[in-house]
């Protein structure tokens, strides 16, 4: 998965990028080498706050029936930090002061399609056939023996049971 992000980070500007789950737990990150002076990025901090704060939007925009927002920008003095909502994962990339948002959009669009076309490549088993290193499941119906019974099974269970049940005479 790092070489999707490893193409926005010869962007100018681009500090870090990473792909998220939606609840703040970091998948792969990406960054550029640290500048004299520089502090080390904390991508799991990075990772919880983009969790949270798209959670947050979420949750404040659904009362109102709006969609889930798929792109968010929060620009500061020493960065801006941008979210892209993907099919499964959430793209977060942080950029330095005074970098534009927009310069980044087609990239971004770019790297969460190559990572879109790759998780259907998984699921239709073409990956796993070159060796890709994630286990491939095929959806199978549960054994009965695993699955709640359904109504009509109960309904006919109780019909058998009342059939050979004695009479209470």
């Amino acid at each position: 998965m790092k070489h999707y992000l490893d193409s926005l980070l010869h962007t100018p500007g681009v500090r870090a990028a990473g792909f998220v789950a939606a609840d703040g737990l970091g998948i792969a990150w990406s960054e550029r080498a640290a500048r004299s002076g520089e502090e080390p990025l904390d991508t799991e901090g990075l990772a919880a706050l983009a969790g949270s704060w798209l959670a947050e939007l979420t949750r404040c925009g659904a009362p109102l029936g709006w969609f889930a927002p798929q792109r968010c920008v929060l620009r500061a003095t020493r960065g801006t930090l941008i979210l892209a909502q993907g099919p499964q994962v959430v793209l977060v990339v942080l950029l330095d002061g005074g970098m534009s948002h927009e310069d980044l959009r087609l990239p971004m669009e770019s790297a969460l399609a190559r990572l879109q076309r790759h998780l259907r490549n998984l699921g239709s088993g073409e990956a796993r056939e070159q060796g890709a290193p994630l286990p491939h499941r095929t959806n199978t119906p549960l054994s009965p023996a695993l699955r709640a019974p359904t109504n009509a099974e109960l309904a006919s269970e109780e019909r058998k049971a009342g059939q050979t049940a004695p009479s209470g005479e």
